[in-house]
């Protein structure tokens, strides 16, 4: 009986183990989005993928994942889709971001969700902000290869490039006499007398057509 009960408390402890250690898997990527699919003609969107991600080490994973259906209404044959997210607005009312892509596209993403080893795998694009917070400000759907083959869409975290900014404040440095330091590179003759040459060259040449006249 002792050791019966012993069993069951070793099974028990594998089994809070386990919880733990799922429980602690899911929270290891501090932040989450939900991306929305939303056609044209629908009055509300509906959810296409869950990710959460790490804006520190660009760790991703998509928790699930809904395409649209890839079935047509209304005999169209191209209707366009929203693709973005709800953020909240200074004055606390919702306000959605986000851009437009093609049936086409979305019928891909359908495909895709039964064959995960395709090599041009769409993949949802989340731009992070530079700031403390790194709010999600944009998402786009982009074609990859790069793309994990264990997840049904692929996920790339961007932050935005800092454009080239101008020197300012940079100190002239000025010679002994009060001149420029830096040197200046001094013309070739001919860079300086092209022009001359080009006319000694013409002349040349309709001086010597008229002399074989």
């Amino acid at each position: 009986m002792r050791d019966l009960l012993t069993s069951i408390l070793f099974l028990l402890s594998l089994c809070v183990c386990y919880i733990q250690c799922q429980s602690t898997d899911s929270n290891a990527l501090p932040k989450s989005a939900d991306i929305y699919h939303w056609a044209l003609d629908l009055p509300q969107p509906s959810l296409l993928a869950k990710i959460a991600y790490n804006p520190e080490t660009l760790e991703s994973k998509v928790l699930s994942y809904t395409p649209p259906s890839d079935s047509t209404r209304d005999g169209e044959t191209e209707n366009l889709y929203r693709i973005g997210f709800f953020t909240t607005a200074a004055d606390g009312s919702k306000k959605w971001v986000g851009s437009l892509v093609s049936h086409s596209a979305l019928g891909t993403l359908q495909k895709q969700k039964n064959d995960n080893n395709k090599n041009n795998k769409n993949v949802l694009q989340l731009y992070l902000s530079k700031s403390h917070q790194h709010d999600l400000y944009h998402v786009s759907l982009s074609k990859s290869s790069s793309a994990k083959s264990s997840e049904s869409i692929g996920v790339e975290l961007v932050y935005p490039d800092a454009g080239p900014l101008p020197e300012l404040n940079k100190p002239v440095v000025l010679s002994p006499d009060g001149t420029n330091t830096e040197e200046v590179v001094e013309k070739t003759f001919f860079q300086k007398y092209w022009w001359a040459v080009l006319i000694v060259a013409l002349l040349a040449i309709s001086g010597g057509g008229g002399e074989g006249q």
